[in-house]
């Protein structure tokens, strides 16, 4: 009797989490934080990587697949000089002013009036 209870309770439990990780994957438009649950969900490796490279405190946006539109993450922070290493460092071709692209994946490098880098959006093309 004891086992149902705990096998239901497992049940559950994942069927919650499937249901939460379906809607956050589809998503249109999500924003969260680097300690939230839609950061490990959501954040492809790359753009973690990057957030390593923060001043501050990282912000990402998030934005599903709608048939030719890609998936979209954006970070937000003001970000040191050396992430442009990182994308030519791990094989990102330089196709614009400010632009990387690899496979599937660009991104295009954002930057103020004083020409800091705050942030950083990556397209993933299926």
């Amino acid at each position: 009797m004891k086992w149902i209870k705990i096998i239901s309770g497992l049940l559950i439990t994942g069927v919650i989490a499937v249901a939460y990780i379906a809607s956050a994957s589809f998503s249109e438009h999500r924003e969260y934080k680097s300690y939230s649950l839609d950061y490990w969900i959501l954040a492809p490796d790359n753009i973690r990587e990057l957030a390593r490279l923060c001043k501050n405190n990282p912000h990402f946006i998030y934005s599903a697949a709608d048939g030719v539109k890609p998936t979209a993450t954006s970070l937000n922070c003001n970000l040191i000089d050396d992430s442009l290493d990182y994308l030519t460092r791990n094989n990102f071709a330089k196709i614009g002013e400010s632009a990387f692209k690899k496979g599937g994946q660009e991104f295009d490098i954002i930057r103020n009036d004083k020409g800091e880098i705050v942030g950083v959006t990556m397209l993933e093309f299926l």
